[in-house]
């Protein structure tokens, strides 16, 4: 079992700073709603076609990352 699995938002590190997002594909597929920053060169692709289809919501700040208003929010 993955933390994944269990969690009830997945925020993807390593996107709020110039190292690049982590893989969104496993979160994705468990369909847990992903936040993650704006550094996510390393999966454009991905992040473009979560961010159309509402799996995922893109902040901007550390401080915008709650993800109790986001899980109240998702339902």
């Amino acid at each position: 079992m993955s933390y994944f699995e269990v969690a009830d938002v997945v925020f993807m590190g390593g996107s709020l700073v110039q190292t690049g997002g982590h893989n969104m594909l496993e979160p994705a597929a468990l369909s847990k709603p992903i936040l993650f920053g704006p550094n996510v060169f390393n999966f454009s692709e991905i992040s473009a076609d979560l961010l159309t289809q509402q799996g995922s919501i893109q902040v901007q700040k550390r401080r915008c990352v709650n993800a109790r208003n986001y899980t109240t929010a998702r339902g």
